[in-house]
């Protein structure tokens, strides 16, 4: 059998805002510690 590899496609989409609304957890789902997510510099 044959084995193919697709290369997945994404989509990037950029916009001026200075406010990042996200529906991420920030809560790990195996204790009350918050997750340390890494600080993203912004240009």
């Amino acid at each position: 059998m044959k084995e193919e590899y697709i290369t997945p496609r994404i989509e990037v989409v950029e916009f001026d805002t200075e406010d990042v609304i996200t529906t991420s957890n920030t809560r790990s789902n195996s204790s009350d510690e918050p997750i340390e997510l890494p600080l993203v510099p912004l240009r």
